[in-house]
């Protein structure tokens, strides 16, 4: 069995890869060799004290002989490893090695990235001022595994349980006066908008919702709707 060019380059850009994540962010990096389906490494995201914060990133690596370009570089990718991408909730990178100098360049793959079977659209391009990897990046790619808007799940939760309690029944006796029909329908708007904000949460990090917040959630849509229907029909009879 020979060893091809192509496997010196794409284990020496593999192995170069992980050696430089952990050195600039101190972060596990583990090679993942079992099927290439598109994810050649796992990222491990710790905390400022060196503990494990339980978010991962996924990488695909590519690695080329040297770059010419001072301005950009651009690899294609494949069909299947696009397909591949987009079914994962975590976030996706893809680092594009360059062997020569030993740089690293890198590039976050998004969900609703607008990829074709064809063309510049398969391009991912690179550029070689703004996408190096660097120590700096740390803040960026922590972000990218636990946002800040993830940090707040619990008490956007506990908010949405607040709010629900001026939203029920004890309203509808009450919404006979123009001023206590307004009042109801600041606090269904405010119920509305923390539902909004955390249902969007719940669609890109379903694992970080347990069978209790998920049954609040669904309890909180019942209330709103029936609370905006009674509201609106304290409405019509005041108005109309």
């Amino acid at each position: 069995m020979q060893y091809d060019k192509r496997s010196q380059n794409g284990d020496a850009g593999e192995n170069l890869a992980v050696a430089r994540v952990i050195k600039l962010f101190g972060w596990p990096c583990r090679l993942q060799k079992e099927a290439d389906l598109g994810i050649d490494a796992e990222i491990e995201i710790m905390e400022g004290d060196g503990s494990s914060s339980g978010n991962l990133i996924k990488v695909q690596i590519k690695t080329v002989d040297s770059i010419k370009s001072d301005a950009e570089h651009a690899i294609y990718v494949d069909d299947r490893h696009i397909e591949y991408w987009k079914t994962f909730c975590l976030p996706i990178l893809v680092f594009c090695v360059d062997l020569q100098d030993e740089q690293i360049y890198w590039k976050q793959i998004y969900q609703s990235e607008a990829f074709k079977s064809g063309g510049e659209s398969k391009k991912i391009r690179f550029s070689i001022p703004d996408d190096q990897l660097e120590a700096i990046d740390r803040v960026a790619l922590s972000q990218l595994g636990f946002p800040d808007s993830v940090k707040h799940i619990g008490s956007e939760l506990e908010k949405l349980r607040r709010d629900l309690v001026n939203l029920p029944h004890p309203y509808y006796n009450q919404l006979i006066t123009e001023e206590s029909i307004d009042k109801a329908q600041r606090h269904s708007d405010q119920v509305k908008t923390t539902l909004s904000a955390i249902e969007e949460l719940r669609r890109h990090y379903p694992w970080r919702f347990s069978p209790a917040d998920l049954e609040l959630l669904r309890n909180a849509t019942d209330f709103l709707r029936v609370a905006r229907l009674a509201i609106t029909k304290a409405g019509n009879e005041l108005y109309y």
